[in-house]
């Protein structure tokens, strides 16, 4: 049962992202109108079909967003507010410069709930700051009965360390800005989580975050908020979505050719 659920689950955020037959077929003739313009030597269908994949690739970017948010509110009491959107957002200067210090200059474990405790008093400061002005993408936003938390969401944790600073640098800037946008006063009004998929550790214990609190990886989400689908189902099922894929993408590229030969 807990199977079925979940492959529907999943196929609603495969066709959430992937568009209605209607929007697929505007998409694939905006293509060959654009592609048609141009002097090229490679027949238009593959063209087409390129840029088509392309514009899937970015979008299966937000995938996972899509999938927990939509897992999320299959569970009574909790809330998806935002999910895989470009705000523009306003971060206090000074709390940014504070953000960029924590992340250049790593401390010691045993002093890194200190230097939190300052990070989160800096983002909760009631004083009047200088703002820049951001444009930030908010993976996930949600809510229970007791907290709001921002969600940062990666499959895995095995970026470059260049990108893992990256991937820290913008959670907590993002988490700053919607704390001041939505004026929660405390990091007890409004959680910070940076969530990895895949259980894997490889940057571990985090130098920037607390593993447990803000960092969560694989079950441990699931089990946080006591989500009604298990971790492991959704794990199965998501080994099983290429072979589902291939089936639409398949359709896809006959139709990408069908259209280019009439066109």
């Amino acid at each position: 049962m807990e199977d079925d659920k979940i492959r529907k689950i999943i196929e609603r955020s495969v066709g959430d992202l992937l568009g209605t037959e209607e929007q697929v077929r505007k998409k694939l003739k905006d293509l060959l109108i654009k592609h048609k313009k141009k002097v090229h030597f490679a027949p238009i269908k593959y063209r087409v079909l390129g840029g088509f994949l392309q514009s899937l690739n970015i979008k299966f970017g937000n995938f996972l967003e899509v999938l927990l948010a939509n897992i999320i509110k299959e569970t009574s009491g909790l809330t998806v507010l935002m999910v895989s959107e470009k705000k523009d957002l306003a971060l206090g200067k000074e709390c940014e410069r504070l953000i960029n210090s924590h992340i250049d200059h790593r401390v010691p474990k045993e002093k890194l709930k200190k230097a939190l405790d300052d990070l989160y008093r800096a983002i909760f400061s009631e004083e009047k700051q200088k703002i820049n002005e951001k444009k930030l993408d908010v993976d996930l936003l949600i809510a229970d009965t007791q907290r709001h938390y921002y969600v940062e969401v990666k499959y895995n944790d095995d970026h470059d360390t260049g990108k893992f600073e990256d991937i820290n640098r913008k959670a907590i800037k993002t988490y700053a800005a919607l704390a001041n946008e939505l004026n929660f006063k405390s990091e007890q009004d409004f959680g910070l989580i940076i969530y990895y998929f895949n259980p894997h550790k490889r940057y571990y214990p985090s130098p920037y975050l607390r593993d447990g609190v803000e960092v969560l990886r694989g079950d441990e989400l699931f089990k946080k908020f006591n989500l009604d689908i298990n971790y492991k189902v959704v794990e199965d099922e998501l080994s099983r979505l290429n072979r589902k894929l291939e089936n639409n993408f398949d359709y896809y590229t006959e139709l990408i050719f069908k259209m280019a030969k009439n066109s």
